[in-house]
């Protein structure tokens, strides 16, 4: 069985146990490689990839293969309302 996956929401925090009343150890998201190291109906146990982050978040919206259509070059961009009118500098 693979059991690397992606993580599809745009974020999500790590609980350190299987509840909303747990304490928060950190968060994943969009995209982030995790893998599954156990779960049940509403809990995954993952560990992220990037920093080896062990936790639990809730058994929805992850895939198995990710095929990203961007990539980001710099950290602030103009970003464009119509052509030739500009909206916002992040």
């Amino acid at each position: 069985m693979k059991n690397n996956f992606f993580y599809k929401k745009s974020l999500s925090n790590i609980y350190k146990n299987s509840s909303i009343a747990s304490e928060i150890t950190s968060q994943i998201i969009y995209g982030e490689k995790f893998s599954i190291i156990s779960k049940n109906k509403n809990w995954l146990k993952i560990k992220t990839s990037f920093d080896n982050y062990i936790g639990y978040i809730k058994n929805e919206k992850y895939v198995d293969n990710y095929k990203p259509t961007h990539k980001i070059f710099v950290l602030k961009a103009i970003i464009f309302n119509k052509q030739k009118k500009k909206l916002k500098i992040f």
